[in-house]
């Protein structure tokens, strides 16, 4: 099987990593709070994807793009890899809505057979 016909996130990557992005979601709310952000804040996100083709990346992207966000997709600095990153639009920092698009996130990446690799956000 070459490098286009095999999956890059597997069915049980994908669980692990809805498991471990909960876990990440609060360490990152906890920073945000710890910064006086509340959960009437809105903030652009930031977000990263990871997958094994180019074309991976880039049907992930017109999804994203579908959705108002602005989308790079390219060959990753390690090489091997390519990434799909970008912002959102303004959405509210509170915990429900995080947790809740940070799951639908990584649902499109499984999708489009790419990983979902994390969020944050720049605090002005």
């Amino acid at each position: 099987m070459n490098i286009f016909n095999r999956r890059f996130i597997d069915e049980k990557k994908y669980k692990l990593s809805l498991e471990k992005q909960s876990t990440s979601d609060k360490a990152i709310i906890i920073q945000l709070r710890k910064n006086n952000v509340i959960s009437t804040t809105k903030y652009k996100v930031e977000y990263f994807f990871y997958s094994n083709t180019l074309e991976k990346v880039q049907n992930l992207g017109k999804e994203l793009r579908k959705m108002d966000y602005e989308v790079k997709t390219g060959e990753s600095s390690g090489g091997n890899l390519y990434i799909a990153k970008g912002l959102t639009t303004e959405m509210l920092m509170d915990d429900l809505v995080i947790r809740t698009w940070t799951s639908k996130m990584i649902e499109i990446g499984y999708k489009n057979d790419c990983e979902f690799d994390g969020w944050g956000v720049e605090i002005n």
